[in-house]
């Protein structure tokens, strides 16, 4: 039932929506519960506005991983798609830039410490499990905002880290990943009145799903004892 109100409501099929469920359950040994229940709450958080949240899921919720977080900060942080600086593209920089980062590259290296990062504690950091690769990000990122926008400085963790790409397209973008929400019930409580609506809605398409089921299980039982009378 509740995989139903799921594909109905992000109008997707029903085997891509038990497709994106089981890529969370693969990915972070949560229940099908669990699973469901999160992407729901996505929905409530915003996370399916631009009709994406399935197919984000399937495609970034590895990579995302791999950056420390668990299934629901990961939501979270695909709820954030829904404004109009972070989109599917700043979740591919924060993909790229942890890649990056983890290498750590002397050129890279040499960006953070130039900017007052020490390369070698952020490095010992990660490997002991102090902060999570996201967590890293979201330092180099919290940088850049202090940093004048046309620096050198900048412009090298910009190419360096995050790729060319992401450098061509503006140092607003980056910033954004420093204060990106990874609270899913934060998520919900931003999309306000409208948050709200999602969530009753959904519960009413689950109604109407139980009702349903229900009377088609009369249905079949009466039909049987007919054919046994």
């Amino acid at each position: 039932t509740d995989i139903k109100v799921l594909a109905d409501h992000t109008g997707k099929g029903f085997e891509e929506t038990i497709e994106a469920a089981n890529v969370l359950v693969q990915q972070y040994g949560i229940s099908w519960n669990e699973a469901i229940d999160l992407m729901s709450k996505g929905i409530q958080a915003g996370a399916d506005m631009g009709g994406n949240f399935l197919n984000n899921i399937k495609q970034f919720a590895p990579a995302i991983r791999d950056l420390g977080t668990d299934a629901e900060q990961l939501i979270a942080i695909l709820a954030e798609t829904r404004n109009g600086v972070f989109d599917e593209q700043g979740v591919q920089n924060i993909v790229k830039g942890g890649t990056r980062l983890r290498a750590m590259t002397a050129n890279i290296a040499k960006d953070l410490d130039a900017v007052g990062i020490s390369s070698q504690k952020m490095k010992d950091d990660l490997n002991n499990g102090t902060i999570t690769m996201l967590e890293a990000l979201q330092q180099v990122a919290g940088k850049l905002k202090e940093l004048p926008t046309n620096s050198q400085e900048a412009g090298n963790i910009m190419k360096d880290v995050f790729g060319r790409t992401a450098a061509e397209g503006g140092t607003l973008l980056i910033q954004s990943i420093a204060d990106i929400n990874t609270n899913l019930d934060e998520s919900i409580k931003k999309m306000g009145r409208l948050g709200e609506l999602n969530g009753e809605l959904m519960q009413s398409e689950r109604e109407l799903q139980e009702l349903i089921a229900a009377v088609f299980k009369m249905s079949d039982t009466s039909f049987e004892e007919m054919n046994i009378s």
